[in-house]
């Protein structure tokens, strides 16, 4: 599928952009389309559900155009080859990668990169990674996620649910990974991460592991620590985010808040919800959108993202619900507490849950907040503020 262009020559002109793999990441796709159109830029959707989509005449004329360039979320299409040759770097065409998760997730792609590869993270944290252990790829850039805001937007008073949440709890964890590295030592290691980020959850994943390195004068190659961050991390964080998330929810139902939950993985077997918490199954995030418009606040959790930020927060105030949420180096520079924004200690859940009850109980103070919330996020948050962003770069506006 191909739109045409109305731009100078002197930009880029051609953006080849993959869809067809994850819901959630083709939603992203189409506001960066709704972007393209409003500048005039053409496009070209490569299906990956559908071979003839990139296998027909249509896409191999469009990929020897001048100005031509790629863009995917999560290495999507990088691998795309002819006769065992790339097929972006035979046709010399940048790549743009947008990670939504962590990059030691993506470490057979960036690692030795088959062609131009510019690496876009939604974390400042994660551009350091990237500049350390996949220093072959080309640029590396910070664009934290987005949000979108629907056509209907609803009154405060008129919103009929107190609470929203977006989003799944990760479920209990029954096995830990074993690196080599910590074989023999995997209990000692687990317990100190855990417990280091349970008292302490602004250090990251990958300080609090150096950290049990340094102290146990333990020593590893780069690949091996590389290795302890692709599959210890993803353990340690799963277990902790479950631990904090269940204690907030818990700590609302205590509070008598009533919460609507889109999510998976909310079963708490130890100590079931009462009434007020109602768990529905995941929706696509057009209609999750509508729900957060019914919604006078949003409960956020960041992914363990400490200088960065998911969509989720943005949605939350772009479609007008007050944000209550854990903070991030990100989110504090521009959101401040009681003014546009929440923010919550999760090592105080019961806090937290107060202070919600309190809003619900005078919802001027609740209104004025998300207001503000709702105007800085318009003006600096939204899908198509960070796509500008993003077309700039490909255009080397951006150092």
């Amino acid at each position: 599928m191909c739109e045409k262009s109305i731009i100078s020559e002197n930009t880029v002109q051609h953006i080849i952009l993959f869809k067809g793999r994850y819901h959630e990441l083709d939603f992203k796709i189409d506001r960066f389309i709704d972007y393209l159109k409003s500048i005039g830029v053409d496009f070209y959707i490569v299906d990956t559900r559908n071979s003839e989509s990139y296998s027909c005449k249509e896409f191999d004329d469009y990929i020897r155009q001048q100005g031509c360039v790629m863009f995917t979320y999560n290495d999507i299409g990088i691998s795309l080859s002819e006769n065992g040759e790339n097929v972006w770097k035979k046709n010399n065409i940048p790549v743009y990668t947008y990670l939504v998760d962590h990059p030691r997730y993506y470490f057979d792609e960036l690692f030795e990169p088959k062609c131009e590869l510019n690496v876009i993270c939604c974390d400042r944290n994660h551009v350091g990674f990237c500049e350390i252990f996949y220093s072959k790829v080309s640029r590396v850039f910070f664009v934290p996620q987005g949000g979108e805001e629907v056509e209907l937007q609803i009154p405060m008073d008129k919103r009929k649910n107190d609470v929203i949440y977006m989003g799944n709890c990760k479920e209990e964890i029954s096995s830990f990974s074993v690196p080599s590295v910590i074989f023999g030592r995997e209990k000692e290691f687990y317990s100190f991460c855990i417990s280091q980020l349970l008292s302490d959850p602004r250090q990251t994943t990958e300080y609090v592991i150096n950290e049990f390195f340094l102290s146990n004068n333990i020593h590893a190659t780069e690949m091996e620590l590389m290795d302890v961050y692709r599959t210890a991390s993803h353990d340690i964080e799963h277990f902790v985010r479950r631990r904090f998330q269940l204690q907030a929810m818990h700590a609302l139902d205590e509070e008598g808040v009533h919460v609507e939950i889109y999510g998976d993985g909310w079963e708490d077997s130890n100590m079931p919800f009462s009434d007020n918490i109602v768990i529905h199954e995941r929706i696509p995030s057009e209609k999750l959108l509508n729900k957060v418009v019914e919604s006078k606040i949003s409960l956020c959790f960041v992914p363990w993202f400490k200088d960065g930020c998911s969509e989720k927060n943005f949605d939350s105030m772009i479609n007008g619900a007050l944000c209550v949420t854990d903070e991030s180096d990100y989110l504090g520079e521009r959101y401040k507490d009681g003014q546009n924004i929440i923010y919550f200690d999760l090592r105080n859940p019961e806090q937290m849950a107060g202070k919600v009850k309190s809003l619900l109980e005078n919802e001027e103070e609740l209104e004025t907040i998300a207001y503000n919330g709702y105007q800085t996020a318009k003006d600096n948050d939204s899908w198509s503020n960070r796509y500008e962003y993003i077309y700039s770069i490909m255009n080397n506006k951006v150092v």
